[in-house]
């Protein structure tokens, strides 16, 4: 499994670990890692804050902002999209009754720190967004 930082199979591509959510069962068969090539995180590397994650945050939404729609499908699934669409973040809305994430959308445009909107709050969603910082 890539480390942070390391390079994923695209050029330019970054590799950012996540964390499972708290109330699913740890699954070590998860990849646990997205690649991107989302132009905020490339500019967190070029200033050196080269330790870069997905920080996981729970009933935070996107509701409206630049974002695609992944389908019906587990974050793990979600995540495996990032480098398609270069995302720099993730949302999934719980479903059933299992509380796994069933909806995902990824967030493509804007990290959060750029948007003008404010987060919404959501009580069945799960979250992720790219954070940086110096080793």
């Amino acid at each position: 499994m890539p480390k942070p930082g390391d390079s994923c199979d695209s050029p330019g591509s970054v590799a950012l670990q996540y964390d499972q959510p708290a109330n699913l069962r740890f699954d070590d068969t998860i990849p646990g890692y997205a690649c991107t090539q989302h132009s905020w995180v490339l500019d967190q590397y070029s200033q050196g804050l080269t330790d870069c994650h997905f920080v996981l945050d729970y009933e935070i939404d996107f509701y409206g902002m630049d974002t695609s729609y992944i389908g019906q499908v587990s974050y793990y699934e979600a995540f495996k999209h990032c480098e398609s669409v270069d995302c720099v973040g993730l949302v999934c809305r719980k479903g059933g009754s299992d509380g796994i994430p069933s909806r995902c959308w990824l967030k493509h445009d804007t990290h959060l720190t750029q948007n003008e909107r404010e987060r919404s709050t959501h009580s069945n969603s799960v979250f992720w967004y790219a954070s940086c910082k110096s080793p």
